[in-house]
């Protein structure tokens, strides 16, 4: 999943970059310069980090101006400490949530998840790294490869994607897709993760077990170069 971080300062931008790549993200970003349209306005990230630090850039007219053109992406932005006029500037031009930037980083990381929650909740494409589920035609596309999946895969994974970068509990798992809160089977769960693996091919190394707690889907240490454009044959959809 990919977030534009739109910022000035050299050294705020290493640190925000850093900060959400570890948090599993891919990372664009730029200056806040004559270029941020053109940036912004690219459909190829599915948040915008934007630092307001003028008079560099003007911010304000940039979110209306995304807006103004039909632009929904999420817009994460970062204001001065105290300030609450620009607070409320940025939320009236377009916004959708404005944080001071010298916030505690994991309010931050946990800011950008409820933004990408949110918007994945409202539209029927959803996407993290190498998948991307389209909700009204039941596909799932693996690194541009269609991929069949049963109905019940196909629930799961959709909850790990619309949950990425924080664990899915097993509890969590039946009350969403069996709509139960006990196992109706044996390892059922388990089944279906490993089902799930086997079909996601090398992108698998997006899907962890976190001990004890449940499953993660989150961007892999090695920052998925793993991944390969090839896919298991059999895992692939046939032509109709």
């Amino acid at each position: 999943m990919s977030i534009l971080i739109i910022e000035q300062d050299r050294g705020t931008l290493q640190y925000l970059s850093r900060l959400f790549a570890e948090a599993g993200y891919s990372i664009q970003s730029c200056g806040a310069g004559a270029n941020a349209w053109e940036h912004a306005s690219a459909a190829s990230h599915e948040l915008i980090v934007l630092d307001w630090m003028p008079p560099t850039l003007d911010v304000l007219g940039l979110c209306r101006r995304l807006r103004q053109a039909g632009n929904q992406t999420p817009i994460l932005m970062l204001t001065t400490d105290g300030d609450v006029g620009a607070r409320v500037a940025g939320l009236d031009a377009g916004a959708d949530d404005c944080l001071a930037r010298s916030a505690d980083p994991s309010e931050l990381i946990a800011r950008a998840r409820a933004l990408l929650r949110r918007a994945n909740s409202c539209s029927d494409v959803i996407r993290a790294g190498p998948v991307v589920i389209d909700l009204h035609n039941h596909t799932v596309r693996v690194q541009g490869e269609l991929i069949s999946f049963s109905a019940r895969e196909l629930a799961v994974l959709t909850l790990l994607v619309r949950n990425v970068g924080a664990t899915v509990t097993k509890v969590e798992m039946l009350s969403h897709v069996w709509e139960t809160r006990r196992s109706p089977g044996s390892n059922v769960v388990e089944a279906q993760i490993h089902n799930l693996r086997r079909k996601l091919g090398p992108a698998a190394s997006w899907l962890t077990t976190v001990c004890g707690q449940g499953y993660l889907f989150s961007q892999p240490e090695d920052g998925g170069r793993g991944i390969q454009s090839s896919i298991p044959s059999w895992g692939r959809a046939r032509s109709a």
